[in-house]
C-alpha cells in the first residue's frame, strides 16, 4: 500500500469531507472547492497537502482500505468459530458500504486516471489474496467443505465484483449498498434462510 500523508487537522478534515462527498456524489462531480468548503479549509491548505482531486481520491481510498483491512484482520484473528467470523464480516461489509452511491461505484470502476485505477486494482488483488488465505485456513480446519475448489471461490468473488458494477442489476435495488449486501450474503450464505 502507498504511504499515507501525515495526519493534521486540515488533512483529516479534507479527507473526511472528500470521502463524504465522494460517497454521495462520486469523484468526478465533486470539486476541490466543494471539498474545501465542506472541510472548512482554504484551497491553499488543500493544495499544500494534495496536488489535485485524484490525489485526494487516492488518499481517501487508501484510508478506507487500511481501515477495512485492519477491521478484517481483527475479525479473522479472533479466537471464535469461523461461522461467527462470517457474521462479523457481513456486518463489516454493511458498515463499510453504508451510504455509497452508484455514482461513486461508477467513478471508481470507470475512472480514467491510470494511477487511481492501478491503486484500485492493487487493493482488489490484495483483498482477494487475503480472503483466499483465510478461506484456505478455514477449509483446512474443516469449516469449509474439503471438496470445494478454492479457485471456484476466487472466480465467484471476481464475478460478484463485476455484478456490483452491473448497472442493470444496480437498478433493481434502491441503494448500491443493498446490492452489495445481497451479494455478500449470497456469497457467504447462498440461498439458506
Amino acid at each position: 500500500m502507498p504511504a499515507t500523508k501525515k495526519t493534521s487537522k486540515g488533512v483529516q478534515a479534507i479527507t473526511e469531507s472528500a470521502k463524504a462527498l465522494f460517497w454521495k456524489h462520486g469523484i468526478r462531480r465533486v470539486t476541490v472547492e466543494e471539498i474545501c468548503k465542506e472541510a472548512g479549509v482554504s484551497k491553499m491548505t488543500f493544495y499544500r497537502n494534495f496536488s489535485n482531486k485524484n490525489e485526494i481520491a487516492q488518499h481517501v481510498l487508501t484510508k478506507v482500505v487500511e481501515h477495512s483491512t485492519s477491521r478484517y484482520e481483527k475479525i479473522m484473528n479472533q479466537d471464535i468459530a469461523f461461522p461467527a467470523k462470517i457474521v462479523e464480516l457481513v456486518i463489516l461489509e454493511r458498515e463499510e458500504s453504508k451510504g455509497i452511491s452508484q455514482e461513486f461505484l461508477k467513478d471508481i470502476y470507470q475512472n480514467e486516471d491510470s494511477s487511481l485505477q492501478s491503486l484500485i486494482e492493487q487493493y482488489q488483488e490484495e483483498g482477494r489474496e487475503r480472503i483466499m488465505r483465510d478461506m484456505k485456513k478455514a477449509q483446512e480446519k474443516g469449516w469449509i467443505r474439503k471438496d470445494l475448489k478454492l479457485s471456484f471461490l476466487l472466480y465467484t468473488l471476481n464475478d460478484l465484483d463485476k455484478k456490483a458494477r452491473d448497472e442493470e442489476l444496480l437498478a433493481m435495488y434502491e441503494k448500491p449498498e443493498d446490492l452489495i449486501m445481497e451479494l455478500t450474503n449470497f456469497f457467504f450464505y447462498g440461498i439458506l434462510p
